[in-house]
């Protein structure tokens, strides 16, 4: 109690500083002396109620959180905020209020909340220079960041188009950005992470401000967007071009240099050995009439012996028969190959050698199918990156989107090292490869069908349409874990006690439709010895459903599992209003025992909503172990 009374003391002395300083009464000349006296006692009631407001807050919860706390969500809250604003550049640009500083709200909540935000030297090393932010802003930001090293964004825009004279003058506008270039170039010795998007036609006295020094940098973006941005097919030279000179021949020791839709040099300096991250995307790198710069670039690999992560796209090309020494990339973890063709992907594979351990991920364009001959590159990188390997899991997921890239399907193929092989660095299991392509897309299925799957233990559907996976996993005999998540986990109960269509199936006729029915009316002896097919996974022992409603039991009888169309098994999820039917479970179950598969002795749910958890109890009776969210469900 004697400390909750020291600080309303400390809070009602506080309030009653400030209020000294606080015009009392503004008298009029015309006022009465009756309404001066309401005047000073609505003001003393103001008075009053400030400091019981102050008390009232001190009490509430988010005012009780120690300050080590309370600062790491100002700088998480921060984070997010900077991050959001970033991926909206070219939609913010138009607003006249610069965006950038939305996080510092934090300090204009309250006394205490603004005497910790102050006193948080890293809230303040993050610095956005743009035309819409004043110099002597930018200087105090910097000011109280008492030093530290600074991350700072540089929006490099044109003046003309992108604000109209009634809500920024031209002038303001040219002093606003050139200040910010002013004070970028005072700051350049301190700043670590430096990012600069661009989308200027002129651009050429923004990277006069580059000619000093940078000892400190290790972290460089440079980016142009909207119309400045190179892309695919242009014949023009790009509009920004990085300089192949810059911060005055002495280059920075990076870490990290990201080049998107601008014009670079592959003999650049910027490419040197300290680098652990290189991204170029979207970049005109080739000299005029140069059909092929692949030659050029694995030169440039040989110079950087530490990186880890690699992103290209088209801004490489590669000509049918280059032929190249191989470059050795002891320490690569990740090879992201976004959009572009299967044979960039293979003219880059073939002159790498990469790890066991790194991670090579490949997105196909959404434009163009893929044909045979490209299959046949794509199966030969698979073979050549899983030699001496075993596939022991496979994800398998899907993505929905309204942009241009539509909905795309996913492959992530997890491995480990073949027991016989004796000079194996890696010992545990790593995601080796990652493909991706439209969803219609069938290059991904015919790839894992060319795979040796007997090794799979894990399978993995993620939001996605089981029955586009399961022709293509058929020979994956030896799965014993499945996890589905997602509105078609429905499809995977119904599949896992039906047979999975295969190739070399004969066609239906024309008056049939070829369906897979499951009925709850179990099958003798005889007929499961002679007529059933044989099931999918048959060793499957563990099944886990994740993100799922699970609907009520049915009022009375035995629930089957409906009659559905292989090639609308999805659909029967979205006509199913409560999601999964536990009922659909046990029959799957039932049957998969007729069949002859091995019996699942484990049902995991996470993060699945129920209604009547009694539900549960005839799955336990049934399986043995169910757990609910980390819980055992009991069978009784």
């Amino acid at each position: 109690m004697s400390e909750d009374l020291h600080q309303d003391r400390m809070y009602e002395q506080y309030f009653l500083e400030m209020v000294r300083y606080l015009d009392i009464i503004a008298v009029c000349d015309g006022d009465s002396p009756q309404q001066r006296m309401l005047k000073a006692e609505i003001l003393q009631h103001e008075r009053e109620a400030a400091v019981l407001s102050s008390r009232l807050n001190s009490r509430l919860p988010v005012f009780r959180l120690p300050p080590e706390i309370l600062a790491e969500i100002f700088l998480f809250q921060a984070a997010i905020v900077r991050e959001e604003q970033i991926s909206r550049l070219e939609e913010l640009e138009r607003e006249c209020i610069t965006p950038f500083y939305g996080w510092t709200n934090v300090s204009q909540v309250c006394s205490s909340w603004r005497g910790l935000a102050l006193s948080l030297s890293s809230l303040w090393n993050w610095l956005a220079l743009d035309h819409r932010t004043e110099a002597a802003y930018i200087s105090l930001l910097a000011n109280r960041s008492r030093g530290l090293p600074l991350s700072c964004v540089l929006n490099a825009t044109d003046r003309r188009g992108a604000h109209c004279p009634q809500c920024m003058s031209m002038d303001r506008f040219e002093s606003n950005m050139y200040g910010a270039i002013s004070q970028l170039k005072a700051l350049l010795p301190r700043i670590r992470e430096l990012s600069i998007y661009v989308d200027r036609d002129e651009p050429h006295d923004m990277w006069d401000t580059f000619d000093e020094p940078a000892e400190a940098l290790e972290v460089l973006r440079i980016e142009a967007y909207g119309s400045s941005r190179f892309v695919q097919g242009d014949t023009h030279p790009a509009w920004i071009a990085v300089p192949s000179q810059i911060f005055n021949h002495e280059v920075p020791q990076l870490r990290s240099l990201v080049l998107s839709g601008v014009q670079f040099r592959l003999s650049s300096p910027l490419l040197g050995p300290s680098l652990r991250h290189l991204e170029i995307i979207a970049c005109q790198c080739v000299r005029p009439n140069e059909r092929s710069n692949l030659g050029r670039f694995l030169k440039a690999l040989e110079q950087l012996p530490w990186l880890e992560t690699l992103c290209l796209d088209w801004s490489i090309i590669a000509r049918d028969g280059d032929s190249f020494q191989p470059v050795s990339l002891q320490h690569l973890k990740a090879l992201h190959v976004i959009p572009t063709t299967p044979s960039l992907l293979y003219a880059i594979v073939s002159h790498l050698h990469i790890p066991p351990s790194a991670t090579v991920s490949y997105a196909c364009p959404s434009s163009d199918p893929i044909d045979q001959r490209e299959k046949n590159l794509l199966s030969a990188i698979a073979t050549r990156l899983l030699q001496n390997m075993t596939i022991v899991a496979v994800r398998c997921c899907s993505t929905y989107s309204d942009d241009e890239q539509g909905s795309r399907s996913r492959c992530h193929i997890q491995v480990a090292p073949d027991a016989a092989d004796s000079t194996a660095r890696v010992r545990t299991s790593i995601e080796r490869l990652v493909f991706e392509g439209g969803r219609r897309e069938i290059f991904i299925t015919d790839l894992l069908q060319s795979l040796d799957l007997s090794g799979v233990r894990d399978v993995h559907f993620d939001a996605t349409d089981v029955m586009e996976w399961l022709p293509a996993l058929r020979r994956a005999e030896n799965v014993m874990s499945i996890k589905a998540s997602g509105i078609f986990t429905m499809c995977l109960l119904a599949a896992l006690a039906t047979r999975v269509p295969q190739a070399d199936d004969p066609q239906p006729h024309a008056d049939s439709t070829q369906t897979t029915t499951v009925s709850g009316d179990l099958p003798d002896q005889q007929t499961s010895e002679n007529n059933l097919p044989p099931p999918i996974f048959p060793h499957l022992s563990t099944l886990t459903i994740e993100d799922v409603q699970l609907g009520p039991a049915p009022s009375g009888g035995r629930d089957t599992l409906p009659t559905i169309p292989l090639e609308a098994l999805w659909e029967t999820q979205q006509a199913d209003t409560y999601g999964c039917k536990l009922t659909h479970l046990l029959t799957s179950l039932e049957l998969r025992r007729y069949q002859g598969a091995t019996d699942i002795n484990r049902v995991d749910f996470r993060r699945c909503m129920c209604e009547d958890m009694t539900q549960l109890v005839p799955l336990a009776r049934a399986v043995g172990l169910v757990h609910w969210d980390g819980r055992v469900v009991r069978a009784e």
